[in-house]
């Protein structure tokens, strides 16, 4: 906000302890981005949501839904209840691949090697996947395109991309009681 004339105009300091409301005189436009710029960079940054998304095999929808919830800035992680392959389908590289997410170097990994402590969310791909150590929180219901082709990856990839984005970045805090 600024008071004065034309000439030597005066901008609110909002960093001012003294006086909050106090102008700062001959500062411009730019005195006052920048300390709005360090006022926003002061504010509390998103936390990312810790998801791990599992399925039966983690080759395919799991490994998928990783790569894009990493892409869209979440940590997360991918695992299998009964994991039998040592590679992830080509096919989920290459839809991925195509939207310019990386997942090549992606290895199948047992849902024992992770603590449901770690994550915010557990979701199930849709395979009725459980498991007795780390419940899961939410089943999405995804078909599997193992041993499908392209273009049924391709659809599973866009259906994952809409519903890991409606995840927020940043998870509600809990109240305690």
């Amino acid at each position: 906000m600024c008071v004065g004339s034309a000439t030597g105009a005066a901008y609110f300091n909002p960093r001012s302890r003294a006086d909050p409301g106090a102008a700062v005189p001959g500062a411009g436009p730019a005195d006052w981005l920048a300390s709005f710029r360090v006022l926003n960079s002061e504010r509390r940054q998103p936390r990312s949501v810790r998801l791990l998304f599992v399925c039966v095999g983690n080759t395919c929808r799991s490994q998928m839904a990783e790569g894009v919830a990493r892409t869209l800035g979440h940590r997360a992680a991918s695992a299998g209840i009964s994991v039998n392959e040592d590679t992830i389908s080509e096919n989920a590289v290459e839809a991925l691949a195509e939207i310019g997410i990386d997942i090549s170097e992606h290895l199948p990994k047992s849902i024992d090697d992770f603590d449901a402590a770690d994550f915010d969310r557990v979701i199930s791909m849709g395979c009725g996947a459980s498991s007795p150590t780390i419940p899961i929180d939410e089943d999405w219901g995804i078909e599997d395109p193992h041993l499908q082709g392209l273009d049924e990856f391709r659809a599973r990839r866009d259906e994952i991309r809409r519903l890991v984005s409606a995840i927020p970045l940043d998870p509600p805090s809990v109240e305690s009681e």
